[in-house]
């Protein structure tokens, strides 16, 4: 094999450029048109720790325009409340006011991953003094933003403790 130095420029430009090449193509998804694959698995972040007597409409809304799944932990410990996973395809994250022409999200149906069963968006699911531990998945096509949510239980004496829940954006699918 020649050494660099004895091959003629024009040799050494091209071997440059098709090396340029190379690394520009691997940044722009090289390995995924070649066959490869990889997970993008951002670390699990707090959406929302908060007690029975607490109001979590000003939380922030998470981008998750760019993940296929989004995974969502809950941890009630010694509540009582309703959890639910509001999500909206449009540009600029909503409030969690009313839905509007302006203000457009919508409840989203969720997977348990225990029970691989679907949960209603609506409906979502409640816990009534007790601890609870529940890990949940939206598979996302379309939704820009998504917000876990938590509505505390109207009968406070049921139960006063705290509910956490931690997002986790991921491509995996």
């Amino acid at each position: 094999m020649k050494s660099m130095e004895n091959r003629p420029k024009w040799q050494k430009v091209l071997l440059g450029v098709a090396s340029f090449l190379v690394v520009l193509a691997g940044g722009a998804g090289a390995s995924d048109m070649l066959g490869a694959s990889w997970r993008t698995n951002q670390p699990e972040v707090t959406s929302f720790t908060t007690s029975t007597s607490a109001n979590t409409s000003d939380i922030a809304w998470h981008n998750v325009n760019d993940f296929d799944a989004i995974g969502i932990t809950v941890v009630a410990e010694a509540d009582s409340g309703q959890f639910r996973v509001a999500c909206s395809m449009q540009d600029i994250a909503p409030t969690l006011a009313a839905s509007s022409t302006v203000n457009r999200w919508d409840y989203v149906d969720f997977i348990d991953t225990t029970t691989e069963s679907s949960i209603d968006g609506w409906a979502g699911f409640t816990f009534a003094s007790s601890t609870v531990v529940r890990q949940l998945v939206i598979r996302n096509s379309v939704w820009k933003w998504c917000l876990p949510t938590y509505t505390a239980s109207v009968d406070v004496t049921s139960g006063i403790g705290t509910t956490t829940a931690y997002v986790k954006r991921v491509d995996n699918l």
